[in-house]
């Protein structure tokens, strides 16, 4: 951890992978690099040992306003409202990963493709919850989109899949007339 703090500077990527870490050791590292406000990528995958109050606590403040690639895979405590706070506190992200979130439900995606307007990349996969009506929530409201994974996704069906294809393909058809005009 001290190695972290001292060079924290110079980073500008975050990796936490199966991890032993505590809330509080995790919590002097977020409020350092809130400090230095230049970590653009984030990445908090399978940590069980992190508890619901530093999972909420975590996200109601800003890590750093240059966030743009946020991933959470595999942390049991993230919940809706954990995605609505992210929404909240990350509008800048362009890239963003939640997977492997049991708790994870249309209305924490929807309020994610309300708030980040600038979402490229969009990994939802393995989330139990999520249907149809995110996906074409997410279609239209991310114009910049050009990657999805919906992997092991059981609630999405053809039906959801076709209707965020077409939303795209309407959307690339849009921009290619306004270029040739």
């Amino acid at each position: 951890m001290e190695l972290i703090l001292s060079h924290s500077v110079l980073m500008n990527e975050l990796v936490f992978e199966e991890t032993s870490l505590t809330d509080a050791q995790l919590e002097i590292i977020f409020l350092h690099l809130q400090q230095t406000n230049r970590i653009t990528s984030l990445s908090l995958k399978s940590i069980s040992t992190l508890s619901f109050d530093f999972v909420s606590s975590c996200f109601t403040t800003t890590i750093c306003d240059t966030l743009t690639k946020l991933e959470i895979v595999d942390i049991p405590t993230v919940t809706t409202e954990t995605l609505k706070q992210i929404s909240k506190t990350f509008p800048n992200l362009k890239s963003l990963t939640i997977s492997k979130i049991p708790a994870a439900t249309d209305e924490g995606l929807i309020a994610i493709t309300k708030k980040c307007k600038n979402l490229e990349h969009v990994d939802i996969s393995y989330l139990p919850h999520i249907t149809d009506f995110s996906l074409v929530k997410l279609a239209t409201s991310q114009p910049h989109l050009t990657y999805v994974d919906i992997s092991n996704n059981h609630m999405v069906t053809d039906t959801g899949v076709s209707d965020l294809l077409k939303v795209r393909l309407d959307e690339e058809r849009r921009k290619a007339g306004r270029r040739a005009v």
